[in-house]
């Protein structure tokens, strides 16, 4: 049966070119305009046949592998790539500095193709840029070799990985956009570096220990697994100090958002994406209107709704400024249960009075802590710290009312050597 349909069809096709012919014989111009229409239509359908059969076959030979200038990786190959040489032969270069969390300008190879050698294996480096990321440009590094095995490229990804300690480097991450971004590397601060009463300092750490060993007790209880702290206090008073601090100490990532870039939806998810055991920073949530204090009434009013229509967050975000974040979202993306992985979620406010009683609710924010002025167990342990083998002045001393650590450290790197000058500028 199959070999008589495709008789059949040979005949009909057959039959369809002789008439054509004849056509053509009688009416030469236009058999000749169809002719070159028929030629036209061909070539159209197949002027990819070569690039697509090269894509093909190199496809089937060849390993590639793709990275973005949002990953870690990316800084890390590129870091990889100048020490080790490979950045003196190229003739098109990328200079960066601070970036890459050293400080120093970092020369790299610059867009287009690049060729490498490592041992006898040929690598192929191919750098591009498109749009970008807020204010980053968006860069690719594709990489590629001979073969159809991946452990060269494995191998070089094994080479250029940096080693962390993280005794001495905290990754820091920003939310751009629709996702976390890696920012930097910076060096660990000590919890003996923030300059704070020895009481606050071991309450900080006894209250995170207790909830790191608490795992267990709160999977058990279906609670989730997030502690949230409130450091409040006027400006310069070491509120992101100790943020950092506590990335040191717990050996944790830090995590910086910042509110005036996110709605309900993206704060959500970047509370749900944040890496495991992560510290969350939020600088000044006071200063945005969405998570200020509303009147007893409106208070009222939004318990008793259950669901909220996209009409009315919409409105409640124009109102607030701020794309659309509504204190309802920040309060659900907190209370997300599928967030439950070790979270420390850290809030800074210069005026905790100005907060929303909502978002310090216990399950929200389970420490509250002020940070002061100075005053004179602060005053004495700076000093001990920043000069140590300085013997302060007996007797009586009052220190100044509303110096802030911040201020105090200036005083110190103005007068790197004189410790008596920075005695007498904070006492009275």
């Amino acid at each position: 049966m199959e070999n008589i349909i495709k008789l059949s069809i040979f005949q009909y096709m057959k039959e369809i070119i002789t008439t054509f012919q004849l056509f053509a014989q009688t009416n030469p111009v236009i058999g000749g305009v169809i002719t070159l229409w028929v030629l036209g239509v061909f070539s159209f359908i197949y002027k990819d046949v070569p690039k697509k059969l090269l894509e093909f076959i190199t496809k089937q030979l060849t390993v590639s592998v793709v990275i973005h200038n949002y990953d870690e990786v990316f800084q890390d190959f590129t870091i990889w790539y100048e020490d080790a040489g490979f950045s003196k032969k190229a003739r098109i270069l990328t200079a960066n500095n601070n970036s890459y969390g050293t400080g120093s300008v970092n020369l790299s190879f610059g867009k287009g193709v690049h060729y490498i050698f490592i041992g006898l294996r040929l690598f192929k480096i191919e750098r591009t840029e498109k749009d970008s990321i807020g204010i980053r440009p968006k860069e690719t590094i594709k990489i590629s070799i001979l073969g159809r095995s991946q452990e060269p490229i494995r191998s070089l990804f094994s080479m250029c990985k940096k080693k962390i300690d993280k005794n001495k480097e905290t990754k820091v991450y920003t939310w751009e956009t629709n996702g976390w971004t890696f920012s930097h590397r910076q060096v660990s601060r000590s919890m003996d570096s923030a300059i704070l009463s020895n009481s606050i300092r071991e309450n900080l750490i006894e209250e995170i220990e207790e909830f790191l060993l608490s795992e267990d007790y709160y999977i058990m209880h279906g609670i989730p697994y997030q502690f949230g702290i409130n450091f409040s206090g006027i400006p310069g008073t070491g509120k992101t100090t100790l943020s950092k601090c506590l990335c040191g100490y717990f050996k944790k990532d830090l995590y910086k958002i910042n509110l005036s870039s996110v709605g309900d939806t993206s704060f959500e998810k970047a509370l749900l994406t944040a890496g495991k055991d992560a510290v969350v920073s939020i600088e000044d949530i006071d200063c945005f209107s969405s998570t200020n204090k509303r009147n007893a009434v409106q208070r009222s009013v939004d318990e008793s709704k259950d669901t909220k229509s996209e009409e009315d967050t919409v409105l409640e975000g124009r109102s607030s400024g701020f794309s659309f974040l509504t204190l309802s979202g920040i309060l659900n993306a907190i209370d997300g249960s599928t967030s439950a992985c070790g979270r420390i979620l850290v809030m800074t406010t210069n005026n905790i009075d100005a907060l929303d009683p909502a978002i310090l609710r216990k399950g929200r924010t389970d420490l509250k802590i002020v940070l002061g002025p100075l005053n004179k167990e602060t005053f004495i342990y700076g000093m001990k710290r920043f000069y140590p083998n300085y013997d302060m002045p007996k007797g009586e001393f009052t220190i100044k009312k509303g110096i802030s650590p911040a201020e105090f450290q200036g005083m110190v790197l103005n007068n790197k050597n004189k410790p008596d000058k920075v005695v007498e500028l904070c006492g009275e």
